[in-house]
C-alpha cells in the first residue's frame, strides 16, 4: 500500500518484497522501508519458473493453445476466475509434489525477467545481498507468534489427500518431521537434520499423536518457511542501516487465518500469518473491541512514526531499539509492548506457550468500531506524526 505525503512516499510492503536490485531504478524515492509477510530469502520468494507456472494456471482457468493464446483467454477472464484457477493450481501442486519452494509455486511471487527492455527484477535478490547490492535504509521488519500455522494447514491439506491418515502412528512418529522439511526445502538424505528438530520441537511422548505434535509442527513450519528467512534479511539490513525488528504476539478474536476462506483443521491459527495486518489496514467481516482498538492505535503510530522519521519511536513505557546483533534487540508486540534481546526465543513458542485462546473481555460490545472509522484512524495518524 502507498501513501503520499507532501514529498515523501509511504511504501508498505507485504509478502516478501525487498530492497534488491528490484529498486534500483527507483532508489532515490524509497527512504525508508517496512518488510511483512516473509522476505527475499524465503526459498519460496521466487518463482523459478513463471512460464510453465502460467500454463500450469491457465489450465485450470479452461485456457488451451499456444501461449499466445493462454494470453488472450486469460485476458478475456474475471479477476474472481483467474484467482479461483490459481488456488486450485496452488492445491495440485503441493498435493504432487509435496513442496512450497525453489520455484515450484507460483503466479504471485517475484519472477527473475529476461525479456522485454525495461526489467523490474533483474536478479535473484538473494544474489544482489551476497553482493551488497541492495538499499541500505532504515528498515522495519517482522513475524508474528504462530506463521507456521499457515504453512501447517498446507501440510495437513496433502497428507489428506494423500490418504495418510492422522491415525497412521508409525508415519507421524518416524516419517512426518522429515516430509515437512522437504516440504520447507531441506533435504535430508542423513536424517541427522530430522534427529536434530524432533529433539528441538518434540518430547518422545508426543511423537506418534498428531494432537500431541500440533505445537511442535507449528514452530517447525514457521521456523523454516517464514521465520527464520524473516531474520536472515535483518541480519543483512542491520550493520547497513536501522533495522528495527518485531514479534507480534497479540491473540485477537480477528484473524487472517484461511485468508476468508473456511478452514477446516484440528488446530487453530493462532496468531497467525498476516495477523499483524488486522491492525493496520480494516477487515471487512468484523470490528475491533476495546482493547483490540488500543493495539491497533499503538500499532498505527509505530508504523507511521517510521513511515514518516525512519525511527517508530517514540512510544509509551518503552523504546524500540534497533538491532545491534543477529538476534536482537527486537519488540515484542502483545497486550503489553516490551523490548527484548533474542528474537529465536520466538522460534518455539508454541511449544512453550501454546497456541492460546482469545481472551474474553468484558468491554469488548463496547469497543466495537465501525470499519470505516480505522480506515479514518488509519489515514489521519499519516499526516499528525
Amino acid at each position: 500500500m502507498i501513501f503520499q505525503f507532501k514529498n515523501m512516499l509511504f511504501f508498505f510492503f507485504c509478502e516478501n518484497m525487498m530492497f534488491g536490485n528490484t529498486f534500483k531504478f527507483l532508489s532515490d524515492l524509497f527512504q525508508h522501508g517496512i518488510i511483512q509477510s516473509g522476505s527475499a530469502f524465503c526459498d519460496w520468494a521466487v518463482d523459478l519458473n513463471p512460464v510453465t507456472t502460467a500454463r500450469g494456471i491457465s489450465k485450470f482457468a479452461n485456457c488451451t493453445g499456444t501461449d499466445q493464446e493462454l494470453a488472450t483467454c486469460l485476458r478475456n477472464l474475471t479477476a474472481y476466475d483467474i484467482l479461483q484457477a490459481h488456488q486450485k493450481y496452488l492445491r495440485s501442486v503441493i498435493v504432487q509434489d509435496r513442496m512450497v519452494v525453489n520455484g515450484k509455486l507460483g503466479g504471485n511471487h517475484a519472477v527473475v525477467q529476461t525479456a522485454g527492455s525495461k526489467k523490474f527484477l533483474v536478479e535473484h535478490p538473494k544474489d544482489s545481498y551476497k553482493k551488497g547490492d541492495f538499499q541500505h535504509i532504515p528498515t522495519m521488519i517482522g513475524m508474528t507468534k504462530h506463521e507456521g500455522t499457515f504453512f501447517l494447514g498446507n501440510v495437513y491439506d496433502f497428507l489428506a489427500e494423500s490418504n495418510i491418515f492422522m491415525n497412521n502412528t508409525e508415519f507421524l512418529k518416524n516419517d512426518l518431521v522429515n516430509t515437512i522439511l522437504l516440504f520447507s526445502g531441506i533435504i535430508d538424505t542423513s536424517g541427522s537434520l530430522t534427529d536434530v528438530f524432533t529433539y528441538k520441537f518434540f518430547s518422545k511422548d508426543q511423537l506418534g499423536d498428531f494432537k500431541a505434535m500440533t505445537p511442535g509442527l507449528i514452530d517447525l513450519c514457521g521456523m523454516t518457511l517464514l521465520k527464520s528467512c524473516i531474520l536472515q534479511v535483518a541480519k543483512k539490513q542491520f550493520s547497513r542501516a536501522p533495522t528495527y525488528l518485531y514479534s507480534f504476539n497479540f491473540l485477537g478474536h480477528l484473524t487472517k487465518f484461511g485468508y476468508g476462506e473456511a478452514v477446516d483443521y484440528p488446530f487453530s491459527g493462532g496468531v497467525a500469518h498476516s495477523d499483524d495486518l488486522v491492525y493496520l489496514f480494516p477487515m471487512d467481516n468484523g470490528t475491533l473491541n476495546e482493547i483490540e482498538m488500543t493495539i491497533a492505535y499503538r500499532m498505527v503510530k509505530l508504523w507511521t512514526n517510521f513511515a514518516a522519521k525512519g525511527n517508530p519511536n517514540p512510544i509509551p513505557d518503552t523504546v524500540w531499539k534497533p538491532m545491534d546483533s543477529s538476534y536482537g534487540p527486537y519488540l515484542r508486540i502483545d497486550t503489553h509492548i516490551t523490548q527484548r534481546y533474542d528474537i529465536s526465543c520466538e522460534f518455539n513458542i508454541t511449544v512453550e506457550e501454546g497456541l492460546g485462546e482469545v481472551e474474553i473481555w468484558e468491554s469488548a460490545s463496547a469497543g466495537h468500531i465501525n470499519p470505516s472509522f480505522q480506515i479514518i484512524i488509519f489515514l489521519l495518524s499519516l499526516f499528525i506524526v
